[in-house]
């Protein structure tokens, strides 16, 4: 039994493919907030294809006509949502003063050290993780010295909600202000804590 006419039919499934893709289409600095891996990627490429129109076309008329694929991208998107959600709201915690705001190359420089630390993927560095990278000892240049940044001081600076892990907003906002990291290319540190893996 079919409800309203096709066009309304039509109408309907095009305004809701034209709000998922406007939902989950984040900025730049957002999109380093998703925490997984795998739903950045998708997000990224959700993003991408909505700017394309022939891309975004091509997506609309399989949204619009075929039915197993409407049923997935309805029983995916909250899920999407949710992680657009939580990035939003991590997101909000980055640096937005100009004294501490982080350019975007930075952002993405930061957001890859921090996957790369986050050894189990967990989308927060434990104590044990942030030892296991060598971070801190390739910013101390291998030897301590007073005023050296410890993994103590790190985490007792770096975790400001006191969880005992470190989200990737409060790693972003704290390389932003650390003074050990002021000037460092972060591209060259997330190069040495890859060999050292």
């Amino acid at each position: 039994m079919q409800f309203g006419s096709r066009e309304a039919r039509l109408e309907k499934r095009t305004k809701r493919f034209d709000g998922m893709i406007e939902r989950l289409t984040l900025d730049s600095a957002t999109l380093t907030c998703v925490d997984d891996v795998r739903l950045r990627a998708v997000l990224r490429g959700v993003g991408e294809a909505g700017r394309v129109p022939d891309v975004r076309s091509s997506f609309q008329i399989l949204y619009e006509d075929m039915a197993p694929i409407r049923m997935a991208a309805d029983l995916i998107f909250p899920r999407l949502e949710v992680t657009c959600d939580e990035a939003t709201s991590q997101s909000q915690s980055l640096p937005k003063s100009t004294s501490l705001a982080v350019p975007m190359v930075e952002l993405d420089a930061a957001r890859r050290l921090f996957d790369a630390i986050d050894a189990d993927g967990g989308g927060s560095i434990s104590r044990e993780e942030l030892e296991e990278s060598g971070l801190l000892s390739i910013i101390n240049g291998g030897e301590r010295a007073t005023g050296d940044l410890t993994i103590e001081r790190f985490m007792a600076e770096a975790d400001t909600d006191g969880d005992g892990d470190v989200s990737f907003a409060e790693f972003a906002t704290y390389a932003a202000s650390c003074e050990q990291l002021e000037g460092a290319d972060l591209v060259d540190v997330l190069t040495a804590v890859m060999v050292r893996s």
